[in-house]
């Protein structure tokens, strides 16, 4: 009877063991497909990786909402059937998608900028997503001939941008570091000088400069002892 009973412990405490390590196992899967979900979703291109933070995906700072506008255009893009039938139209969204990488990309960097100055390249960056909006809302309305040239010329001003965005960047890279942020000046290499005694203080038996007979030595200034 005991040995049934022992048993029946341990059958249970197999199947326990086991549904613990079933749950530890379904809850590191689902917290993996939610945070591939969330870089999925975080993405402005599918399956091209971004810099952008996930905080991005809820945050309201302005690098953030440029992001998610920037993400939901190439969604639009994508949804366009008419890039499926064309090839010229085809290529216009490959290069429209890789502008929308480089400005996703300068966002982050821009967002990097002390606040102080990081109006100019913001607006920058806002003019181009803008374009890169309107862009995508024309070829929803337009034929593959009309939409092209068109087309053409915004990724031109787009690029316009991106370009001097960059150049505003390697300016700022050139500002002066701000005050305080220079390194600890070097130590000095000369010896300290010893804080002279206080005054009236009585120096140590046995000290230097004093006729008191120090331990195992011999006195400044009095005799031998004679025996």
């Amino acid at each position: 009877m005991a040995l049934l009973v022992l048993l029946v412990v341990v059958l249970a405490l197999v199947v326990l063991a086991g549904g613990v390590a079933g749950g530890v196992i379904l809850a590191n899967r689902a917290r993996r497909n939610f945070q591939a979900r969330q870089q999925a979703s975080n993405q402005v291109v599918p399956g091209r990786v971004t810099r952008a933070p996930e905080s991005w995906l809820g945050s309201h700072d302005p690098e953030a909402v440029l992001h998610r506008r920037l993400r939901d255009a190439m969604a639009a893009l994508r949804a366009n059937d008419a890039f499926d039938n064309d090839g010229a139209l085809l290529e216009v969204r490959v290069e429209l998608e890789e502008q929308a990488l480089a400005l996703d990309d300068q966002l982050v960097s821009v967002a990097a900028v002390p606040r102080l100055h990081r109006s100019e390249p913001l607006a920058r960056v806002t003019e181009a997503v803008a374009m890169i909006e309107k862009a995508v809302s024309e070829l929803a309305t337009r034929s593959a001939l009309e939409a092209a040239p068109r087309l053409d010329a915004v990724l031109d001003r787009i690029k316009e941008r991106v370009s001097l965005i960059d150049e505003i960047r390697t300016e700022l890279d050139r500002l002066p570091a701000p005050a305080g942020s220079s390194a600890p000046a070097e130590p000095s290499s000369s010896p300290v000088a010893e804080a002279p005694s206080p005054a009236g203080e009585v120096p140590a038996p046995g000290s230097p400069g004093t006729g008191s007979p120090g331990t195992g030595g011999s006195t400044g200034t009095g005799s031998a002892t004679t025996f």
